[in-house]
């Protein structure tokens, strides 16, 4: 499952990247109205995927889940998510397949990702051999960057949370399989991972989001003293009071602009979050499968 918006610069590669697992893999492509000729090319240079065209751009979490509802009708036993700037290595579907078999309650498997950008990170990921039987270790969540997803645990629990259109849907879903008892876990087998793709191109979008959405998931499942403390610390990175040292650190995604520009965003995300109160926790999320 690929959702694409725009992604004429990385859908290529990521579709390349999954050929040497075709057959028996089937791969769903579902295009957010773009606007760059890249569903189109997708559809020329890999005539054997399967496009879906949405007719708006329905973010990431609708449009995964239409691919999943898609998968569930063939009776696929997983499915893995992948953004365009995800580039697995060949086998990765075996090291799935044998994650799954030796743990039946294994409800989402994400994988070791080289993230970034630089000729570092490159070389790392170059080097990095696949392991003949990768290791599956427990963690709390996986990124939905590249995360595989057992069917069964879905039915059970539901599909991605539509509210939160992208940013914090993975964390969301992991933590519901978690309490309905499933486990997460990584394998070792490596994936690169780009970070930030699509979502360069709309900086303040993402940004909002990413601040709205944290809240959200602090709010919905840590409970409002954890939600005011993560605010804070946003506010601190997004007017530059706490710097990041990290060039690679994902939350530089909180400054998308001077400071002023950061706080209307940090208030606008937490009047969101404060008009949406009732329904983050006490609603239901939108994951009707």
């Amino acid at each position: 499952m690929v959702v694409n918006w725009n992604g004429a610069e990385l859908l290529p590669g990521c579709l390349d990247s999954l050929q040497p697992d075709v057959p028996p893999l089937h791969v769903v492509v579902v295009d957010n109205a773009s606007t760059d000729g890249s569903a189109d090319a997708a559809a020329r240079a890999h005539p054997e995927i399967e496009l879906v065209r949405n007719p708006h751009n329905d973010g990431w979490a609708r449009g995964n889940n239409v691919g999943i509802r898609k998968a569930m009708a063939r009776d696929a036993e997983w499915i893995a998510l992948l953004n365009t700037d995800a580039r697995p290595r060949p086998g990765w579907t075996r090291a799935v397949e044998a994650a799954l078999a030796a743990d039946e309650r294994l409800g989402a498997l994400g994988f070791r990702l080289f993230e970034g950008e630089g000729a570092a990170v490159d070389d790392a990921f170059r080097a990095a051999v696949p392991p003949s039987s990768p290791a599956t270790r427990p963690v709390d969540f996986v990124t939905g960057a590249a995360m595989v997803l057992r069917t069964a645990a879905l039915r059970e629990v539901g599909l991605i949370d539509e509210v939160y259109f992208m940013y914090c849907d993975d964390m969301d879903l992991c933590e519901r399989l978690r309490r309905a008892g499933w486990r997460i876990g990584e394998t070792d087998f490596p994936v690169r991972h780009f970070s930030e793709g699509s979502s360069r191109r709309v900086r303040r979008q993402a940004s909002y989001l990413s601040m709205r959405n944290s809240v959200r998931f602090y709010l919905r499942y840590r409970g409002a003293v954890v939600a005011l403390r993560h605010a804070w610390g946003v506010l601190l990175i997004a007017l530059g009071v706490h710097r990041l040292e990290d060039p690679n650190d994902i939350r530089h995604r909180y400054r998308p602009g001077g400071w002023w520009t950061n706080l209307a965003l940090w208030l606008a995300a937490l009047g969101w979050n404060l008009v949406h109160l009732p329904g983050t926790l006490w609603g239901r999320p939108r994951v009707t499968v």
